[in-house]
């Protein structure tokens, strides 16, 4: 039970509170994307090709290679790509034929791609109206980002 105490300490932090200035729209923002990231794991590209993965590997043409072949997908997005051993890192990203049509260049302008080291180092890639990029990567774990549609998990070569 409260006691007067109680009471005046309580209208106290209410006052306190009360003179407080408005919560920043940015803050707002901001508190309402971090609250996207509740479930993360969920919003992930799904692999569903892997070259170095016998259960997700594709019957391939070539005779098995030390490049690393991968497929990713996700909310209309199909990602494919490279890893070579010298680190070249070549692919493409494209709507899913199921899609609602949008292309990876809709408007004449290519869709972003990011490519993130393990270390934190965001790099913009550049990407030719068909999709197709192409980059020499030093780490050796990265992740790749399709505008907000695609995130791979981290990858490791």
């Amino acid at each position: 039970m409260a006691t007067h105490d109680d009471n005046q300490t309580l209208a106290a932090v209410a006052a306190a509170f009360d003179e407080l200035p408005p919560v920043p729209p940015a803050a707002l923002d901001a508190a309402i994307a971090a609250f996207g990231f509740r479930d993360l794991d969920a919003q992930l590209a799904e692999l569903v090709v892997d070259s170095w993965d016998p259960e997700r590997s594709l019957a391939l043409r070539a005779a098995p290679s030390d490049v690393r072949f991968l497929g990713f997908r996700r909310d209309g997005l199909s990602l494919d790509i490279e890893l070579h051993p010298d680190g070249t890192l070549v692919g493409q990203v494209a709507a899913d034929e199921e899609s609602d049509g949008e292309s990876a260049a809709a408007g004449g302008t290519a869709l972003d791609v990011q490519v993130e080291s393990g270390v934190g180092d965001v790099r913009d890639l550049a990407v030719d109206d068909r999709g197709r990029f192409r980059d020499a990567v030093v780490a050796r774990s990265i992740r790749l980002r399709c505008g907000s549609r695609l995130v791979t998990p981290w990858i490791t070569w």
